[in-house]
């Protein structure tokens, strides 16, 4: 169970290359039924819940499943989710995700029995598993303490008129072409017209630069993916649509421009940039030789530059968290 079509799509390869049997369930995409591993669209589920619903004669669900694998578990409380889990009441759920920590403060005890916790980020760093990485602060500071806070995160509206500015754009630049020039980044802007100011702002440099958000055609969306993908484009600007699942190791550097109070959000941001590129041909068996093939590749580490002092206000990328299935008290 996956919610973004990217995922689907970065799933579906991945199951193809390891030569895993598999259907999806997605509209518009091919179905196949018979197959025992389904690759399966939340929204898809739900609107065949809805159908059910709507009508006694619509099919009850077509397999049994066995297991469930939830992607990003963290949705998981939300009315969706619970419905589609309620259909297989004898499935065994395995829920993922890199955050356990929603923004409304609810606990995601209402959705699991066990949390699991995996190595941390440090610990992958560590290891050769993930990139090291080298962060960077903008001079300019704003103070976030000005911004309300809505369902957990900062009023959009307040955010945008705070960062949307010349000046501020400009700097995002600027500290890009000092720490990052010619690297593959992508930049997590506040809005839509954020985001499309700053690729001006890189392509007026004479930067190849792109625009995608969630409304972008899908035709479109994945043209724009590939072509930053195969680096036909340096700089990618995206609003909410990059920071889960994602799976793009030749991210080199991750520009917050943005700022946001949820430590969710701003760990799935840094995150896009601390995937992996070793070096072709040399072992990767042990921490050591790992690290040298990381050390010896293209991207030796991750480049983050922090707009929104996010590594003082939250963390940095490596603090070590204690994750809860327990929901947390809503502060003022």
């Amino acid at each position: 169970m996956v919610h973004r079509k990217e995922i689907i799509d970065a799933a579906d390869r991945r199951f193809t290359e390891n030569e895993i049997p598999h259907g999806l369930i997605k509209s518009g995409y091919p179905a196949k039924p018979w197959e025992n591993v389904q690759i399966a669209s939340v929204q898809t589920l739900a609107a065949k819940i809805k159908k059910r619903k709507r009508s006694e004669w619509a099919p009850p669900p077509e397999i049994p499943y066995d297991i469930i694998v939830c992607d990003e578990i963290h949705h998981g409380c939300s009315r969706s989710y619970k419905e589609i889990f309620a259909l297989y009441p004898n499935a065994l759920i395995l829920g993922t995700t890199a955050t356990p920590q929603r923004l409304d403060g609810r606990g995601l005890g209402e959705v699991a029995d066990v949390i699991v916790h995996g190595p941390s980020t440090k610990t992958l760093i560590e290891e050769g598993w993930l990139s090291p990485y080298i962060l960077y602060r903008s001079p300019t500071v704003i103070d976030t303490a000005q911004f309300h806070i809505k369902a957990g995160e900062f009023d959009n509206e307040e955010v945008a008129a705070a960062f949307d500015n010349k000046k501020l754009i400009g700097e995002v630049y600027i500290n890009w072409h000092q720490h990052a020039d010619g690297l593959q980044t992508m930049v997590f802007a506040v809005n839509r017209a954020h985001a499309q100011h700053i690729r001006d702002e890189f392509v007026a440099n004479g930067v190849k630069a792109e625009y995608v958000d969630g409304k972008t055609p899908p035709r479109e969306r994945d043209a724009i993916f590939r072509r930053f993908t195969d680096k036909e484009s340096t700089v990618l600007c995206q609003v909410m649509i990059a920071g889960e699942g994602v799976d793009i190791p030749g991210i080199d550097c991750v520009v917050m421009a943005r700022a946001t109070a949820s430590l969710t959000v701003w760990l799935q941001a840094v995150g896009r940039a601390l995937r992996p590129v070793y070096a072709r041909g040399m072992p990767q068996d042990t921490v050591e030789e790992r690290k040298a093939a990381i050390a010896a590749g293209v991207k030796p580490q991750a480049i983050l530059i922090d707009h929104g002092q996010h590594w003082s206000r939250l963390s940095l990328p490596d603090t070590e968290h204690q994750w809860s299935l327990a929901g947390r008290k809503k502060k003022k």
